[in-house]
């Protein structure tokens, strides 16, 4: 995953893996130009979290999308740039990477993140990764995809203990 991240111009992850995972979404090796960070925050929960890492990390550029104007009124570090946009739904965001010049992401959210997105938008690749330890947002399930979704190419590797499927479309 972290060798993985070098190759996209955005990492995105949801307010909820922020929340309980406190992740550090940054490449294994620095990057001269790293991905930017981006958290997805419609409803603002984590104007009271401004002590996780990627709020605190300046070593990449962090994205703090919301539909939450108090988001607008926290005195961010100078890494951290809030994005205010009407609904936040997968269409709009998609419209702002692209006004942004973003031309690729990495989605690691969450079930709600990636529901959201499989049901939005065509998705070309979906790369998973098993691990024998079963973990989880309490145990709840992972990501819904609409009927029907189904992938042309499936690469199966074999990681050490865990499992990389790398699902693909024909471009």
């Amino acid at each position: 995953v972290h060798q993985e991240r070098a190759d996209y111009h955005a990492i995105v992850v949801g307010a909820g893996t922020v929340l309980v995972d406190d992740p550090r979404l940054l490449c294994e090796t620095p990057q001269l130009f790293p991905p930017v960070r981006v958290i997805l925050d419609r409803a603002g929960r984590l104007l009271d979290y401004q002590d996780r890492f990627v709020f605190t990390d300046a070593s990449a550029p962090t994205w703090l999308v919301t539909t939450n104007q108090a988001a607008t009124k926290v005195d961010w570090p100078a890494h951290v740039t809030v994005k205010l946009l009407q609904n936040g739904d997968w269409p709009e965001l998609l419209d702002y990477f692209k006004e942004a010049e973003l031309q690729s992401l990495y989605v690691e959210g969450g079930p709600a993140v990636l529901t959201e997105l499989f049901q939005a938008v065509p998705v070309n690749q979906l790369i998973t990764y098993l691990d024998p330890q079963i973990i989880g947002d309490q145990g709840l399930a992972g990501a819904q995809f609409p009927a029907g979704t189904a992938f042309t190419h499936r690469t199966v590797t074999q990681l050490g203990d865990d499992i990389r499927i790398d699902e693909r479309n024909d471009e």
